[in-house]
Parts: structure tokens; C-alpha cells; sequence
């Protein structure tokens, strides 16, 4: 779904609203505040697209371990204590390790919560049933 001018507004009205960020007394943390500007900038490019191209903002857990294993653990240990997360998508890496010669393996998890109706935002990848 592309986005509405207005929606664009709305979001840029937001983007200017939020406290200065490099104020520690901000309720917000600034990485928050990023996110919600590289959304708007992301949704703006979008807008301007044809075909079926969205942007969203999705909460990314990055579980890591010294092996593949002890990530993919991380993940399970994760998701059997979220509630009523959805995972939307997984990526991996192999990134240099915090001691030289050495790696640290990370599954990244975008994942999604229900919101206040109990509908998640973010697309499923499964549809529902067409009537």
C-alpha cells in the first residue's frame, strides 16, 4: 500500500515533534528517533514507485553466539519467552569476533506484535482465506 500525502505529512509532523534526542532527559532513545526518520525517508521513496513496494518498521532482535548453534539457541530462547511474537523474517552473518582471529555468528530476527485491536502491522508473508 503506497502511501497518502497526507500520511507523509503526518509522519514528517511527527519526525519534527520529537524531543531533542541528544537531551538525556528525552523519553526517547535516539535510536528510536532514527529509525522513525529512516521510515519516513524510506516511505517517501516508496511513494514515488509503481508496483506492490511498501516500507515498514519492524522491531530486529539480534541473537549472537560463537557458533551457529549457540545463535540459532539464542533465537529459540528468544521467541519461547516473547509472547505473542510473529517472526516476519530471519537473516544471518558471520561478523569478526570481539578477539582477533576469531568470528561471532548472528541470526537477526524482524519480528512483530499484535497491536491494540490484536492485528499484526507488518505483513505475515501468509495470506488469509479469500471468500
Amino acid at each position: 500500500m503506497k502511501p497518502h500525502p497526507d500520511d507523509i505529512a503526518a509522519l514528517d509532523a511527527a519526525v519534527g515533534a520529537l524531543p531533542d534526542l541528544a537531551d538525556a532527559r528525552a523519553p526517547i532513545p535516539a535510536k528510536f528517533g532514527d529509525a522513525l526518520i529512516d521510515l519516513g525517508r524510506a516511505w517517501k521513496s516508496v511513494a514515488t514507485l509503481a508496483g506492490d513496494v511498501d516500507a515498514t518498521l519492524q522491531a530486529a532482535v539480534v541473537c549472537t553466539g560463537t557458533s551457529w548453534a549457540e545463535a540459532t539457541a539464542a533465537v529459540a530462547e528468544f521467541t519461547s519467552g516473547a509472547g505473542a511474537v510473529e517472526i516476519h523474517a530471519l537473516a544471518s552473518a558471520r561478523v569478526p569476533g570481539p578477539v582477533v582471529d576469531t568470528w561471532a555468528y548472528q541470526v537477526t530476527v524482524y519480528v512483530g506484535y499484535p497491536d491494540r485491536r490484536g492485528e499484526y502491522a507488518a505483513g505475515t508473508h501468509h495470506a488469509e482465506p479469500r471468500g
